[in-house]
């Protein structure tokens, strides 16, 4: 008896066996090895209704919803061009700026800083980076110049394709940003960019489209600008008809962060993702109208097909878990090195440079010598290993040369602010700065609402530092007495 349960046993643990190998292979959305659009296509028939919806939006900040009824792991992204800008502030290498690239004229040159880029994209456990920019530049006051390439389309569209093979090349995805005509920072958010067709086709859009074509990104950052009466991520022309018809794109609209505008308008125009999470606009909202049949459910699966394209191209369903941080990420200063030195445009050199070895004495002048100035702010901004100033770096590499200094002009827009150093909140000029209380009322009466020490003077008052009930006012008095008086009514 004991021996025919025993081979019972063993027949049904063998059904069971070959009955979990045959679903796992009916798994093919699992098989790395399968194409990419039968994986997409049987993940797709596995999601519901509400799991689509999940993915349309961001779960924080910088990551996607998880599904874990699939085995969907967190999708993480991270900003660029400039290196890999941690979220947690994690330094990264520093390259050049996309301008500074795009001096080279060498997309080769661009590739290979892609492709270092991606393996620190990789080491700080992101999926997809939030580049390149690939807006021309057209007015020297727009705040990103630094970061896109040029103010000609064809070297911008050259350089940015070999940006993108470079960094997707690793296995990281990017977002071609910012889709389109993106060119101004007064009133940047609600700014309408009216373009004829003839200056859109031929300035604004070339870039994209190589890109587009020749790179296969990812995904494409709507902006925040409208284009011609409508808001980017929500411009059926543009991000439908030209981008995804016309262009024969398949990969996914994802809104710059707080872009988003509406649901429905925003949804059918051909935007995929809002970002950040949690959703102000998808999510429960989306759900929402696609009940209230103001989405079709054929444009939900046109919209998530695309976001469960990139996530399958990350490789994420294989890993079944987020990227994996390295202790270290790997450094590439010798390439960074490389990149800015090619990226210097000499007119003139009559036995300047290299300097010499047999100077006594060196005079360096201007205000940008004892700065650290490699990169732009924002965004983009990368916190680097180490950084020096090009004054310490000469001295560094001059030993017994007397290397002198004046600042000679100053060349900020605006006139310097007050040093810090000049100002003490006590006789005893122990602390540096000045002492500031805020009260909520105009009059100042009543007990402070906050008093601190400043040592930056921009911005000194905030409707976020004290607004009670009632009050849309604040005032601060700075100094040992009351050194300046300042008001300004939210």
């Amino acid at each position: 008896m004991k021996g025919r349960t025993a081979c019972l046993a063993a027949a049904l643990l063998s059904s069971v066996t070959a009955l979990s190998g045959a679903a796992a292979q009916d798994m093919v959305y699992k098989d790395k090895d399968a194409p990419l659009e039968a994986r997409v296509d049987d993940l797709m028939a596995r999601l519901t209704l509400d799991e689509k919806i999940l993915l349309l939006a961001g779960e924080s900040s910088m990551t996607l919803n998880p599904i874990p009824r699939l085995g969907i792991p967190s999708f993480r992204m991270t900003d660029g061009p400039t290196g890999v800008r941690s979220p947690e502030g994690r330094p990264a290498t520093v390259f050049p700026v996309a301008v500074a690239l795009a001096a080279t004229w060498n997309p080769d040159l661009a590739a290979e800083v892609g492709g270092a880029i991606g393996q620190e994209t990789i080491a700080h456990g992101a999926d997809m980076l939030l580049a390149p920019t690939v807006n021309i530049v057209r007015t020297p006051r727009w705040g990103r110049n630094f970061e896109t390439y040029s103010e000609d389309p064809y070297l911008t569209a050259r350089m940015g394709t070999g940006y993108v093979k470079g960094v997707q090349g690793t296995g990281v995805g990017i977002s071609l940003k910012h889709f389109a005509a993106n060119n101004s920072e007064t009133n940047r958010f609600i700014v309408d960019s009216v373009v004829d067709p003839r200056t859109m086709r031929e300035i604004y859009l070339p870039a994209f489209e190589t890109v587009v074509k020749e790179a296969d990104p990812w995904s494409v950052m709507a902006a925040y600008n409208k284009v011609n009466g409508a808001h980017a991520s929500e411009n059926r022309w543009l991000l439908t008809d030209l981008l995804k018809t016309e262009w024969g794109y398949r990969g996914a609209v994802v809104s710059d962060w707080g872009a988003t505008r509406s649901t429905a308008a925003a949804v059918n125009a051909g935007l995929d993702i809002e970002m950040p999470g949690p959703p102000t606009h998808f999510g429960p909202k989306l759900k929402a109208a696609v009940d209230k049949g103001e989405i079709s459910p054929t444009q939900i699966d046109d919209n998530a097909r695309r976001v469960v394209r990139m996530i399958v191209r990350s490789g994420a369903i294989e890993r079944g878990a987020p990227r994996p941080v390295a202790d270290t990420p790997p450094r590439h200063a010798a390439l960074a090195q490389k990149a800015a030195e090619e990226a210097i445009v000499l007119l003139k050199n009559e036995g300047v440079l290299p300097l010499p070895s047999s100077i006594k004495s060196l005079a360096v002048i201007g205000p940008n010598a004892d700065v650290v100035r490699i990169q732009g702010s924002g965004s983009s901004q990368v916190a680097p290993f180490e950084t020096i100033t090009p004054l310490d770096a000469l001295k560094a590499a001059l030993p017994g040369v007397d290397v002198a200094y004046a600042k000679g002009v100053d060349n900020e827009e605006t006139p310097p602010g007050a040093n810090p150093e000049w100002f003490s909140p006590g006789p005893d000029r122990g602390t540096k700065g000045l002492a500031a209380t805020y009260y909520a009322d105009a009059a100042m009466s009543g007990a402070p609402v906050r008093s601190e020490t400043v040592t930056s003077f921009l911005k000194r008052i905030s409707g976020n530092i004290a607004e009670p009930a009632g009050h849309r006012l604040c005032r601060v008095a700075l100094g040992r007495d009351v050194l300046a008086r300042k008001e300004r009514r939210l």
